[in-house]
C-alpha cells in the first residue's frame, strides 16, 4: 500500500518539494512539450487546421498561467493528502500530459472543420470557462494571503485568526475554480466535434473532477468544523448555481 498509495504526502529532497516539482513543473513541461510536438509534426505535414490552433495556444495558456502562478497548487487537496506513491507518478507522467494533449493529437489526425462562427463563439466559450478559474483561484489565494485587505468580502470565522470566503465566485458555488476548469474542457472537446474519443476523454476529465470534488468536501469538512453547517447554508451549490 505504501508503494501504490505512498505513506508521506510531502517529500522534500534538498530544496525541492519533489511532489509539488513533479506536478507542476514535470507533468506541466510533458503536457506543453507534447502538443508543441503535434503542432510541429502537422505543420510539417502541412494539415494545421484552425481546431487544432485553438486547442493548442488555448491548452499553452493554461500551461503558462500554472507555471507563473505555481504556488497556488500548493493548497489543491490532492496535493495536500495524496501521499508520493505510484499512483501520483501515474497522475503526473501518464494522466496529465497524455491525457490533456489527447485533444490536440485527436484535431491533428483527424478532418475536424468548424465554421467561423462556431470557433468564434468556441473561444468565447473557453475564455468564460478561463475567466471564472484563474479570477476565482486569484480571489482566493490574495484572501488567504491578506484577509484584512478585504474586509468588503463576506466571510466566515472556522478557526482563531482564520476566515473562509464566501464572496465573490466562492460566495456562488463552493468550487468555481473547478467549474471554470470544466468549461475549458468542454470546449476543447467541442473543438474537436463532440466525436467519440473527445466524449470519451471528457467523461474521464469530469469523473476525476467531481472525484477530487468530494475529496476537497471531505477535507473542508474536517477543516471548518462545526463551522461546515454555517459554511453549506451560505454557499449551498458545489458547482452549478440552482442546480448541483
Amino acid at each position: 500500500m505504501a508503494f501504490f498509495f505512498g505513506n508521506v504526502s510531502r517529500y522534500v529532497f534538498g530544496r525541492v518539494e519533489l511532489k509539488f516539482f513533479l506536478y507542476a513543473h514535470v507533468g506541466m513541461i510533458a503536457w506543453g512539450i507534447l502538443d508543441l510536438l503535434i503542432l510541429l509534426n502537422s505543420m510539417l505535414e502541412g494539415t494545421v487546421t484552425a481546431p487544432l490552433i485553438f486547442i493548442a495556444v488555448s491548452q499553452y495558456i493554461i500551461v503558462a498561467h500554472t507555471m507563473f502562478f505555481e504556488n497556488f497548487l500548493h493548497t489543491r487537496p490532492f496535493m495536500e493528502s495524496e501521499g508520493l506513491g505510484f499512483f501520483w507518478m501515474l497522475r503526473v507522467l501518464l494522466y496529465l500530459p497524455f491525457l490533456h494533449s489527447l485533444p490536440a493529437y485527436y484535431a491533428a489526425v483527424t478532418e475536424v472543420t468548424l465554421t467561423k462562427p462556431a470557433l468564434m463563439a468556441n473561444c468565447v466559450f473557453f475564455l468564460f470557462g478561463f475567466v471564472i478559474y484563474v479570477t476565482s483561484i486569484h480571489q482566493k489565494e490574495n484572501f488567504v494571503a491578506d484577509p484584512a485587505s478585504y474586509k468588503n468580502l463576506r466571510s466566515l470565522p472556522y478557526l482563531p485568526g482564520k476566515r473562509v470566503m464566501v464572496s465573490g465566485y466562492w460566495g456562488i458555488v463552493q468550487k468555481p475554480d473547478y467549474l471554470g476548469y470544466m468549461i475549458m474542457w468542454m470546449a476543447w472537446a467541442l473543438a474537436c466535434g463532440l466525436s467519440g474519443l473527445a466524449v470519451l476523454v471528457l467523461v474521464v476529465i469530469y469523473v476525476s473532477m467531481l472525484l477530487m470534488l468530494q475529496q476537497s468536501i471531505s477535507i473542508k469538512k474536517m477543516k471548518y468544523g462545526s463551522a461546515w453547517k454555517r459554511y453549506i447554508a451560505q454557499v449551498p451549490y458545489k458547482l452549478i448555481p440552482h442546480v448541483f
